[in-house]
């Protein structure tokens, strides 16, 4: 490792946490380099933003060399400084292991996230030179799912480290390259760039990470359609590819003949020697029932220069040994494929998960991942609690939804309670009759002694969070790992119950858009239906609702309890901390602010009530601020647009952002996320910090459409009265989608402009897959001005401000060329090997550069609650 830094001209640097990596630099993750020292950060900003060429060099950077040498002897030589650019090789995938290797073990979960999402290979093990040492990562790959169609074109999802699977391992034995392994396996999984193999750029003979590496990838069912040639799988298949000669890597090879199914051995057909030969005997005579012999021709040779003939061992095996022709790649993989179709059906293979396999490891003296921090006593807690909340399910409880039961058991202080206060303080809001004030009022008491009645006898999970406080608060690592399993426990849980749930509302969303279509029906029976589908609609939501169950319910509920403390009196108090420990109630809005500080989202609108905690949210943030400093300043920017746009993407894209987007719950309520900015650019900037703020979809299906309008309206409002800049996320071309919301904001930015701050809109078109779009779309632009202009003249109107406004324009500076961006589709290809689209990553990385020189020309505002 220290050898590697010299060579990069760096110190070694401490490990990458999420809030160092998600840090805005003065660097772009898409501007060229200069330097070598530049290399691993320009190569983490570039997977953080989902570019599937991020594996990839600038050209001048890796210069041929003049000879052949080894990696040491470059650590040697003394003519030149390992400063100088010239002569010096790295191989891409050595600075990726670099930055693999030093990630911390909970951001290293994001980085794999990412690195999936581009669809490029996943280090399982990796092996330290400089100490000889193996290590498996099972924790980093916890939060990783896939996705695949079985049977009937029916989408499934498993987790990568829980599911049972069969597993196919390539190996290569010999010294001599030029197999073609990783570029053959590219071609059978359908993905050119998945395992990085020689003919890419930047690719060189000299590796310091990568030998003795085994990296994991997915034959998935589905996946025939994308590649070239065609695997008939019925389930889900793991694949290892061990990189290097296998022969110097024992204890991954150990562990590889341990846990698979099936293992391809490539040898070279120049390097068929005596002792070569005894080595493959011995090898072949321990594991034949489950080894196919890859014969190629090996570097140097020519195919007229060797006869293709198997070893002696093998002469009676035909059907174990497969022979490679040079430069047909696309033969080659056929020949192969077949083979993988013919043997995994017929031999009897095991299955094992990636969980199975760490005991085997072990004893293969390969460390694992999970031994660092205290995981062990966090993870103990943390399946304690998990434990103590699957106990309270009574013996009666609905096989459907058991999550909602026990959802309702340890969050009592949401539901009905939270649900009634909120609809009062509402109600409290629009009417002026004091005597209906008073019995507003009245009814929030009454829901706030609800709730301090339910604390006298507090719940599992409370008492727990409790326990975790006083007994990991002093130690940060512990304390942010903690709350990362909490976090990736409940993801699980959502993962698991949710989906069915989905199909539900799915289903009746479909038909509530299909009752047209039934012509043999009269209008009345229609109606009948559409109000029948509406109800089925609104009921599907309300299960997914009660069933969602993530980490902000958490936090939902500590502000729950934190205000319901707040409005007891001196003896209701005495109660309750007489049950709960008062120094850790208070504690609790420092949790919230350590989390946001670490790169944790945190919800300020509840989804589910549609109401703000205010004296929660305000103390969460009074933390905040006096842990980073009361004088700091901060940019705002918020993001708006109707269901499933990818408004969560892209701001994830964009930042590195943490919101979630896979777990089967779309975004509910508004959540925000702190990033920092670094220190040198906060004086060009003049911010130091930069809030994201991300929510709910608009024009919700199941709202009725004056709940529906209402709901927009309030989040509307919200963001864009929070935003520095706002983004106006649009699935098309057009914008008839967000039309009435066009309407709301700019009432909001009328209201904005009459106080203290002047906001911005940037609209974000998705899915516009053209690249001269730009181009092309000005009349759509054109007529985007007067549909806005329209809607500025009628709200100015109602808000009797038209002597001031008229035109978009005079409510902001608003520049149709500059502030509307077009963004291709998210995906390229067909699932389940769909990646990131090249472009989509391009576009966000240009409007993450226009948002932050927005910052310079913006007014400055402090960190205020």
């Amino acid at each position: 490792m220290d050898e590697f830094c010299k060579l990069l001209n760096i110190k070694h640097p401490p490990l990458v946490s999420l809030q160092s990596a998600i840090k805005i630099s003065s660097t772009t993750p898409r501007q060229d380099i200069t330097s070598l020292q530049e290399l691993p950060k320009f190569m983490l900003d570039r997977i953080m933003m989902l570019d599937c060429d991020s594996r990839q060099f600038p050209p001048f950077l890796n210069p041929p060399a003049q000879k052949k040498t080894k990696l040491a002897d470059k650590f040697k030589s003394k003519s030149k400084k390992p400063s100088d650019n010239e002569g010096v090789q790295i191989h891409p995938m050595d600075v990726f292991l670099f930055i693999f290797i030093k990630c911390d073990l909970i951001f290293r979960q994001s980085f794999i996230t990412q690195v999936s999402k581009c669809q490029l290979s996943i280090p399982l093990i990796t092996y330290h030179h400089s100490t000889h040492q193996p290590t498996f990562y099972l924790f980093s790959l916890k939060t990783l799912y896939k996705d695949y169609f079985s049977k009937g074109d029916i989408g499934k999802s498993f987790s990568v480290t829980q599911e049972k699977l069969p597993i196919i391992s390539f190996i290569r034995v010999g010294e001599c390259g030029k197999s073609q392994k990783s570029e053959l396996l590219n071609q059978i999984i359908g993905i050119p760039q998945y395992f990085f193999h020689r003919n890419q750029m930047g690719s060189t003979e000299n590796r310091y990470f990568l030998n003795g590496t085994v990296e994991l990838a997915w034959l998935l069912p589905g996946s025939e359609l994308r590649s070239e040639v065609s695997i008939k799988l019925t389930q889900p298949c793991m694949v290892l590819n061990l990189r290097g000669n296998a022969w110097n890597y024992s204890k991954q090879l150990e562990f590889i003949t341990t846990v698979s199914s099936l293992i391809y051995v490539f040898i070279p057909i120049n390097q068929c020697s005596q002792e070569f030969n005894a080595q493959l005997s011995d090898f072949y005579s321990e594991f034949s029932s489950k080894t196919v012999f890859v014969m190629y021709v090996g570097e140097s040779l020519n195919q007229t220069e060797v006869e293709p003939n198997p070893p002696e061992f093998l002469e009676d095996s035909s059907d174990t040994i497969l022979f490679l022709e040079k430069n047909s790649l696309g033969k080659d993989a056929n020949s192969l494929s077949s083979s993988i179709s013919l043997n995994i059906h017929n031999l009897p293979h095991s299955m094992i998960s990636l969980e199975d396999c760490v005991p085997i490891a072990r004893r293969c003296n390969i460390d694992i991942d999970s031994n660092e921090l205290n995981f062990t006593e966090c993870q103990n807690a943390v399946n304690s609690t998990l434990c103590k909340m699957w106990k309270s399910l009574p013996n009666n409880q609905s096989e459907c939804k058991p999550l909602a039961i026990v959802k309702k058991s340890m969050l009592p202080l949401q539901g009905d309670c939270w649900l009634n206060w909120a609809e009062s303080k509402r109600e409290s809001h629009k009417v002026a009759n004091r005597e209906y004030q008073e019995t507003l009022i009245r009814k929030m008491d009454k829901a706030r002694l609800c709730q301090l009645e339910r604390l006298k006898t507090p719940s599992s999970i409370l008492v727990d969070i409790i326990s975790y406080c006083k007994t990991f608060g002093n130690s940060e690592s512990n304390f942010y790992l903690i709350w990362n399993l909490l976090r990736n426990d409940f993801n699980t849980l959502s993962i698991t119950h949710l989906p069915p749930l989905y199909e539900e509302y799915k289903k009746w969303h479909k038909q509530s858009y299909s009752t047209d279509s039934h012509s043999d029906l009269t209008v009345e029976q229609k109606k009948k239906m559409q109000v029948n589908n509406q109800q089925n609609l609104v009921l599907a939501a309300k299960n997914i609702a009660e069933s969602s169950f993530g980490i902000e319910h958490i936090f939902r509920e500590l502000g729950q309890v934190f205000e319901a403390h707040q409005f007891g009196t001196v003896s209701q108090r005495y109660v309750l901390e007489s049950s709960l420990d008062y120094k850790y109630i208070t504690s609790f809005t420092m949790i919230a602010a350590k989390l946001l500080i670490g790169g944790h989202a945190f919800e300020i609108v509840d989804g589910d009530v549609n109401h703000i905690a205010t004296e929660w949210v305000s103390c969460v943030l009074e933390s905040l601020a006096y842990c980073i400093g009361l004088e700091k300043k901060i940019f705002v920017i918020s993001i708006l647009g109707t269901q499933s746009t990818g408004k969560s993407t892209l701001l994830n894209t964009m930042f590195g952002a943490r919101f979630p987007v896979s777990s089967g719950r779309c975004t509910r309520g508004i959540f925000m996320q702190l990033i920092p900015i670094e220190e040198e650019l906060q004086n060009r900037l003049k911010y130091d910090y930069l809030v994201i703020l991300d929510t709910e979809g608009l024009r919700a299906p199941e709202l009725s459409i004056n709940s529906s309008y209402r709901r927009d309206n309030e989040l509307a409002t919200i963001a864009v009265g929070l935003g520095d800049v706002t983004i106006i996320n649009m699935s098309g071309e057009g914008h008839s989608e967000v039309q009435d919301i066009l309407q709301i904001i700019v009432f909001a930015l009328i209201r904005m402009k009459e106080s203290y701050s002047k906001p911005r809109c940037v609209f974000v078109h998705q899915n516009v897959p053209d690249a001269h779009a730009h181009t092309n779309l000005i009349i759509a632009r054109s007529h985007l001005i007067e549909t806005l202009d329209k809607t500025t003249e009628c709200a100015a109107i109602q808000e009797k401000k038209d002597s001031f406004y008229r035109r978009f324009s005079d409510v902001i500076d608003f520049h149709p060329e500059e502030e509307v961006f077009y963004f291709p589709g998210l995906f390229e290809g067909q699932p389940p090997h769909n990646k990131i689209s090249t472009g989509y990553s391009e576009r966000a990385s240009m409007l993450r550069q226009y948002l932050l020189e927005c910052f310079s020309n913006s007014s400055d505002k402090q960190f205020q609650t």
